[in-house]
């Protein structure tokens, strides 16, 4: 019990202090203007690497926290808006789409 409580406190103290600074809120909008690959986002996933990865309507875009990578059907993704991001167990990168199907990423080439 005593347990939970502290727990609860110290997780209300985080987001307090994650949501509010001088009392207002802290949000940062990322755009197609920033990097990101279009503004209509339809997925997002974190990969182990702390990477976060979006699913747009033009692609998926990569955001390593300072800079943005996108990445469309001319760098081999399938057709169409991408619906779904994830990693598999062992580091794959699945990327779903509403016309191709389903690629695979290798960030090994």
């Amino acid at each position: 019990m005593i347990r939970s409580l502290i727990r609860a406190i110290l997780l209300v103290t985080v987001l307090a202090s994650i949501w509010t600074r001088s009392g207002s809120c802290l949000w940062q909008t990322f755009r197609a203007s920033d990097g990101l690959g279009s503004g209509l986002v339809r997925s997002i996933m974190e990969d182990r690497s702390g990477n976060l990865w979006f699913g747009t309507t033009a692609g998926v875009s990569r955001f390593d926290g300072a800079s943005w990578h996108s990445y469309t059907a001319a760098d081999g993704l399938a057709l169409g808006e991408v619906l779904a991001v994830l990693e598999d167990r062992t580091g794959n990168l699945w990327v779903g789409t509403s016309e191709g199907g389903v690629s695979r990423y290798d960030d090994l080439q």
